[in-house]
């Protein structure tokens, strides 16, 4: 028995035995293969290092590596975690272990790279002004890198903010959505993120100006001012003017939208008898409105509304305000028709007779066959003594300052008479003045009145042999006309001789320079002449003046510009002599430029004197000795014979 349990005994170790080394055996032959031989994502394969266990992948700017699903092929019977097919965030490095069959492990790191563009072009897009309605692109001109735009008119380029886009990775200078003055060029530099960069020149301009209107249709010259009605909507454009101003000769003073033109211009004289057409084109020149101007008379009444004075001396003037005709009209006291002095559409002023009784008096005024009578009567009284002298009338009621002169007529005015003007609440002032046949006396406004004198009314009177004359009022009134302005004065010291250009602005058509010679004044003689220069000679001006200023007068308005203006004599220049032969006695021209008053002329052996004309021209006569025959002639100054300034041979017929 017990030999039995032994032998069972050692059938078990040898069974236990048998199977452990099976079970060695069969873990020996596991595979312990644990490599990934293919990684791929999409259609890309990634870069496998066996060596340091890396996977990577390259992939294109703007990929999203968030949530991409891998491929994963590894050794037999090896598995690998994360899965294949499994969706996996790549935006970090993903960690992937492969498990061999014998269960022994290898990590391996996959990494996903996104490519970063380097950006190299640098580059204006577009550029755009957005804040404007309508929105304005600019043009681009890629090969001169120019940008250029019209906005619309009216548009303020002082601080405009373009919208610019640039080349993808790129910036510009000045920024986009910066306000910037583009009334003059502006430069804008673009910069790529490897530091190209490219300069762009930006113009902006304002588009011409479409509208073509009248914007204002006036007769400024007429009194009063009349104001044409303008219907926009018709093109069609009224006025009415006073009775008695003729319809053919009419000034309009138009006014037209800005940079427009307009066609027959204004202030040009047309014949408004019949309707008138006036074409508008605006400044874009394509852009054109017609207008059709009717101009009517007014219908005419006469009408008296003021007579001063209503009591008067025989051999008085009385002043008759209302509406009246231009001209042909007819004034009565009574039955009496009395002399007009002066009459228009709204003022007469009539003398009455030295020899009419004293009296009250109707007066009437008939008008192109229409009669108005006056209100009041007018009282006529006696001359106590009819050789005293009087003022009759004056030429108007109105003196522009400065420009007009005052004309007085009158009786009995002798050799010693002097005129005195007198203010309200001021002193009277007097000077000189000098009738010219014994009725009247005319005093130049635009000096002693232009000096002294205020705006406002006046009273006017003579004395003659200390025998004082009746009153009659008048106004000074302001100087309408544009008053000029001196810009420059192209040379403060010319040769004497050359012309000098006084430039500036409103040289009306009587303009005249005057050089001050500190109060005594030398008016050279202009030799060209528009509304902005003045050409005047120095040719009558003495070397020796210096003058202190140069003014321009014109309308009765002055202009000046100080400074020392002073000719001088320079190097005088002989061209040659005409003719160039001549007989004993002729005459011979001298031309050149700058010539003084001193030139000796030899020909041959004999001298003479040149006779001044002018700086470019002296004559001589061929002095008598000279023989016939061809012979040298030289020019040389007076006073110094080494100053040659010609030479030359004359022929002496």
């Amino acid at each position: 028995m017990k030999k039995v349990f032994m032998y069972f005994a050692a059938g078990l170790m040898l069974m236990n035995c048998l199977y452990s080394c099976n079970e060695k055996e069969e873990e020996s032959a596991k595979s312990s293969e644990k490599e990934i031989t293919a990684f791929s994502i999409g259609t890309q394969q990634g870069t496998i290092d066996a060596t340091a266990k890396t996977i990577t992948f390259t992939f294109p700017q703007g990929t999203d590596v968030t949530a991409l699903t891998p491929v994963i092929v590894v050794s037999k019977n090896a598995t690998v975690s994360p899965a294949s097919g499994v969706v996996q965030n790549f935006i970090n490095a993903v960690s992937y272990i492969v498990t061999a069959e014998d269960k022994t492990t290898q990590t391996y790191t996959v990494t996903v790279n996104v490519t970063v563009e380097q950006h190299t072009e640098a580059k204006i897009v577009t550029f755009s002004f957005a804040q404007l309605t309508p929105k304005v692109e600019a043009a681009i001109d890629e090969n001169k890198k120019t940008v250029s735009a019209v906005l619309p008119q009216g548009t303020v380029l002082t601080a405009l903010v373009p919208t610019i886009v640039v080349s993808d990775g790129a910036t510009v200078s000045p920024a986009s959505g910066v306000a910037q003055d583009f009334t003059k060029t502006v430069h804008y530099t673009v910069t790529t993120a490897d530091k190209t960069t490219q300069v762009y020149t930006v113009n902006v301009a304002v588009g011409k100006n479409h509208e073509a209107k009248i914007t204002a249709f006036s007769f400024d010259k007429l009194t009063p001012k009349v104001v044409a009605t303008i219907d926009e909507g018709a093109k069609k454009i009224s006025a009415e003017v006073s009775y008695g101003v003729p319809l053919t000769a009419l000034v309009p003073t138009i006014n037209v939208s800005d940079k427009a033109a307009v066609s027959p211009a204004s202030d040009v004289a047309q014949d408004f008898t019949n309707p008138l057409e006036y074409t508008v084109t605006a400044e874009d020149g394509v852009t054109t409105s017609k207008y059709t101007v009717s101009i009517s008379v007014e219908s005419f009444a006469t009408a008296i509304t003021n007579v001063t004075p209503t009591t008067v001396n025989s051999g008085d003037s009385i002043i008759i305000t209302g509406i009246f005709a231009v001209s042909g009209n007819k004034v009565e006291l009574n039955t009496t028709e009395l002399t007009i002095m002066l009459q228009n559409a709204t003022t007469i002023i009539a003398s009455i007779p030295i020899d009419i009784s004293e009296g009250a008096y109707s007066l009437s005024v008939t008008s192109n066959g229409n009669k108005a009578d006056y209100s009041d009567n007018i009282i006529v009284e006696a001359i106590e003594d009819p050789t005293k002298p009087r003022i009759i009338s004056l030429n108007k009621e109105e003196i522009m300052k400065g420009i007009d002169n005052l004309v007085v007529t009158g009786l009995n005015l002798g050799t010693y008479t002097y005129i005195y003007f007198e203010k309200t609440n001021e002193s009277y002032v007097y000077t000189s003045a000098y009738p010219q046949d014994g009725t009247t006396v005319t005093y130049t406004a635009s000096g002693f009145l232009n000096s002294f004198f205020t705006v406002g009314e006046y009273k006017v009177w003579l004395t003659v042999n200390n025998v004082a004359t009746n009153k009659l009022p008048f106004t000074i009134v302001e100087n309408s006309n544009p008053v000029p302005t001196i810009t420059a004065v192209s040379d403060w010291n010319p040769c004497r001789g050359d012309n000098v250009t006084v430039t500036g602005a409103n040289f009306g058509e009587d303009a005249i320079v005057e050089l001050d010679l500190d109060g005594f004044s030398i008016r050279p003689d202009v030799v060209s002449h528009t509304a902005t220069t003045l050409i005047f000679s120095t040719e009558n001006l003495y070397l020796s003046d210096r003058f202190v200023a140069v003014r321009v007068l014109t309308g009765g308005q002055v202009a000046t510009k100080t400074g020392t203006f002073q000719a001088k004599q320079c190097l005088t220049e002989i061209i040659g002599i005409t003719p160039q032969s001549g007989t004993i006695g002729e005459v011979i021209t001298i031309n050149g430029k700058y010539i003084n008053n001193f030139l000796q002329i030899q020909i041959g052996d004999e001298i003479t004197y040149g006779s001044q004309i002018n700086s470019s021209t002296q004559k001589f006569m061929v002095p008598y000795g000279v023989p016939q025959g061809t012979t040298t002639i030289k020019i040389t100054d007076y006073y110094d014979t080494s100053k040659i300034y010609y030479e030359g041979t004359f022929t002496v017929l």
